[in-house]
């Protein structure tokens, strides 16, 4: 017995030693320490004190105040440089107007300063207190600009009232604890107040202080020979008090974990929050594939590398807990490498330490947005596309031709270069999958464009309009009501005769990322998909061929209350195309434009990569309103409570208009009324009473007649 014993306990062993280990018991959860691959942080913005106003406009320069303090929780002893980020007001695409800045702070520091969007050759004085410097960006900037030490004082009304003596007046003032990063944005705005008061409870987003404190969080490190690198974040709640419903973005911040080298390695981040939360993928010197696997929205920063080859997957159903979503990982073939679990957090860093250089192999690897290309174009027969299918797989790209015998999915050879990637697929095996021309010869190419060939100096634009008028665009939220019209207008402003746009997707979901797909569908590539759907004619002008012009499409829909909530959004694409024939066919290019009736019969998976290479997004927010219901009271008990409609539109002019009008009218009846009754009036009504009573009678009588002379009106009641 004790033999069967040891021989099975032996035989369970060798099993586990023949299948490897078992991922999830390899992650012990500990305190996460500097050495960790990834921190958790928490951003956040604040001042102690401050004001704005617009009593600059009349000098010949803007004057702002920063008032840097030491308080007791922060003695100032760890900071020594301050980056200064300037950027203009949300009303001035660039600013021009000299500036002044005074800079104070208990201790020397060195304010490093960062612009966008200002003009060159404008003069700008930075004055900072004894011992700081300023440290300019390279370019014309540095060349305006001149720094001077002065002894400032250090209270905040002393201070503003020596700038005001030497300026005339103060455009912001901020107060802040000591602080890595302030934002100013530069400009005056008419609605700031005509002097700037001091306020304890002064809040702007236009001058904050940035703040990033360590959170705790608990992981794991699992060693792994893999080439691919996978990390794993699983995050409860953005903020301490997260109880809005609005959607929060958390910023993942990636970098080598040497500053001077190159990460070059495929990396994938599986990333899960309970929250409403939209990852934002920021990059600093990482080549390679980068892969996010997530239940939630995600956005890749515009800045990040060109020779960097991202996708993201949207996975509802991934599980929480370490050990769950672990063996999920690994049941996916993602060997975990890091497990990270922070209770709050808005921001993370990942450090990447790439010890292994990227082999030939993951050189050639196909990205994976041609794969899901490739998968479109071989379901089209069936009109579905299911990102998550095995229908092509990415290393059946990478066989021989030997190799892949039986496997009817296979790229022979693929071949990029920085525009475009070639792949060379036998006829016999596309013959399953879609319809080729007889022309075409055994080995063809698929040209794929590279995300950044959109065509430039073009400008969208997308507006909500409550009548088919299209006069005033609504401003903000845009409310509707069930069975409620929604008017759309969309325009290209642009410089070439033959570029136009379509309509490519319109639809409303319940989150503000556009990536999010929902079922309320309204217009999809660029047929559409809702019966209340209309189409307006627009004039268009015949511009100059030199000139910039503006092209125009309507349409309307009508409000369906699909979601249970008050606040929805509307998504829409739209896509560059081309009305020259000769460029009808170009992957690479511009798509042939086609009206929407076409578009439901003739769009196919070349126009469709066409349409995504060249597109804009859009979105609006949807207020929802309910009908009121009037209130029972004694005079309406028997009634039906009937929903009372709610109108909009109505100015005052237009108000006062109708009030005017329905006196007019009411004086008119009251005049109508008068004249018919004085002409058809009772006859012995308006009989004349004799003022002198006849000699039969008494002396009563005579005073009953006497009573009636005190109304006219009346008839005599004797006669």
């Amino acid at each position: 017995m004790t033999l069967w014993f040891l021989s099975g306990c032996l035989l369970f062993l060798l099993h586990l030693a023949s299948s490897g280990p078992i991922p999830e018991a390899l992650c012990r959860l500990s305190p996460v320490t500097e050495s960790h691959p990834v921190q958790a942080l928490l951003e956040s913005y604040n001042v102690l004190s401050g004001c704005a106003s617009k009593g600059t406009i009349r000098y010949p320069q803007e004057v702002h105040i920063i008032n840097l303090k030491c308080v007791e929780e922060d003695p100032c002893q760890s900071e020594k440089e301050v980056t200064l980020h300037l950027t203009p007001i949300p009303a001035i695409p660039v600013h021009q107007k000299p500036l002044v800045f005074i800079l104070n702070s208990p201790r020397p520091v060195t304010w490093e300063l960062k612009t966008e969007r200002l003009a060159d050759d404008v003069p700008r004085f930075f004055f900072v207190s004894q011992g700081s410097t300023v440290q300019y960006e390279a370019g014309n900037f540095s060349l305006s600009a001149q720094t001077e030490e002065r002894p400032l004082p250090s209270g905040n009304e002393h201070l503003l009232l020596w700038t005001q003596k030497n300026y005339g007046a103060v455009t912001s003032f901020t107060e802040v604890k000591m602080t890595k990063r302030m934002d100013i944005k530069v400009g005056e705005d008419e609605k700031f107040p005509a002097t700037c008061r001091i306020d304890k409870n002064f809040m702007s987003l236009n001058y904050l202080a940035q703040y990033v404190q360590p959170q705790p969080a608990e992981g794991c490190i699992i060693r792994s020979s893999e080439d691919k690198m996978v990390h794993v974040i699983e995050l409860d709640s953005p903020s301490y008090s997260s109880h809005s419903s609005f959607q929060v973005d958390i910023i993942i911040d990636i970098r080598p974990l040497n500053p001077d080298a190159k990460f070059s390695k495929s990396l994938t981040l599986i990333l899960k929050c309970e929250k409403a939360v939209n990852w934002v993928i920021k990059t600093h010197n990482i080549a390679g594939k980068l892969e996010v696997l997530t239940p939630n929205s995600v956005r890749f920063d515009k800045e990040m590398d060109k020779s960097l080859l991202t996708s993201k997957l949207m996975i509802p159903n991934i599980p929480s807990t370490k050990e769950k979503i672990i063996k999920w990982a690994s049941e996916k073939n993602h060997s975990v490498n890091s497990y990270t679990h922070a209770p709050v957090a808005n921001k993370f860093h990942i450090k990447l330490d790439d010890d292994i250089e990227m082999n030939d192999e993951d050189n050639s690897e196909v990205p994976p947005k041609w794969l899901e290309f490739l998968q479109l174009s071989g379901s089209e027969g069936t009109g579905e596309f299911d990102p998550t299918s095995d229908f092509l797989n990415e290393r059946d790209l990478l066989k021989e031709p030997e190799e892949a015998q039986g496997n009817i999915n296979v790229a022979l050879s693929v071949k990029c270069d920085e525009t475009k990637m070639v792949a060379a697929i036998q006829k016999g095996i596309l013959q399953f999958n879609c319809t080729m021309p007889q022309d075409t010869a055994s080995p063809f190419d698929l040209i794929f464009a590279h995300p950044d060939a959109a065509i430039n100096n073009v400008t969208f634009n997308m507006e909500l309009y409550k009548t088919d008028l299209f006069l005033t665009p609504s401003q903000n939220y845009f409310s509707v009501a069930e069975n409620g019209q929604v008017y759309v207008e969309v325009s290209l402003t642009k410089a070439e005769n033959d570029l136009s746009f379509m309509i490519q997707t319109c639809f409303i979901s319940t989150s503000s990322n556009p990536d999010i797909l929902s079922e309320y569908t309204i217009i999809e590539n660029i047929c559409p998909k809702d019966d209340s759907v209309k189409f307006y004619n627009v004039r268009k002008l015949n511009y100059p061929k030199s000139q910039e012009q503006t092209e125009k499409k309507r349409f309307s829909f009508m409000f369906k209350s699909m979601f249970n909530t008050s606040l929805l959004f509307l998504h829409c694409e739209l896509t560059l195309c081309t009305n020259d024939p000769s460029k009808d066919g170009e992957i690479d290019s511009l798509t042939k434009c086609v009206p929407p009736d076409e578009a439901c019969i003739s769009v196919n998976s070349n126009m469709i990569l066409a349409m995504m290479n060249n597109k804009k997004s859009f979105t609006k927010p949807l207020a929802v309103i309910t009908m009121e219901r009037t209130s029972d009271t004694p005079s309406n008990q028997n009634r039906p409570n009937l929903p009372q409609p709610v109108f909009y539109g109505l100015d005052t002019p237009t108000v006062v208009g109708i009030a005017f009008a329905a006196f007019i009218i009411g004086a008119l009846l009251t005049g109508a009324l008068w004249y018919i009754y004085s002409h058809t009036g009772d006859t012995a009504g308006r009989q004349q009473v004799p003022t002198t009573p006849p000699a039969s009678e008494n002396s009563s009588a005579a005073h009953s007649i006497g009573s009636t002379q005190s109304t006219p009106c009346s008839s005599n009641s004797t006669a």
